[in-house]
């Protein structure tokens, strides 16, 4: 019986619920940990209402390859890009992530 209930508590909509609450709550330390995967620098960060503001220097190989992992791993945030500034020899991405809402 105790399987059952188990089995049907994991299958019900208050599981999936409490599950992207947990997700929503810890989303801002997963992009930061995703970054740490990649050799990309962050220079400037804030967060506030929601928005993660990131500017992120390193190669356009290891951005697109963050961009494309958070895209396939973390579902739950959405990426945009607001600008691609070159100095020197340097590639500045900034962006906004954002959770998106299950």
């Amino acid at each position: 019986m105790e399987t059952t209930v188990k089995e049907q508590f994991l299958s019900s909509h208050t599981y999936e619920l409490i599950s992207s609450l947990l997700l929503h709550e810890y989303w801002v330390d997963d992009i930061y940990q995703s970054i740490n995967r990649e050799p990309l620098i962050i220079t400037s960060s804030s967060h506030h209402d929601d928005v993660l503001d990131l500017t992120l220097v390193g190669t356009s190989q290891s951005f697109l390859s963050w961009y494309n992992m958070v895209q396939q791993k973390l579902k739950y945030c959405h990426i945009q890009i607001i600008s691609i500034d070159t100095k020197g020899d340097s590639i500045f991405f900034t962006c906004k992530v954002t959770p998106l809402v299950m």
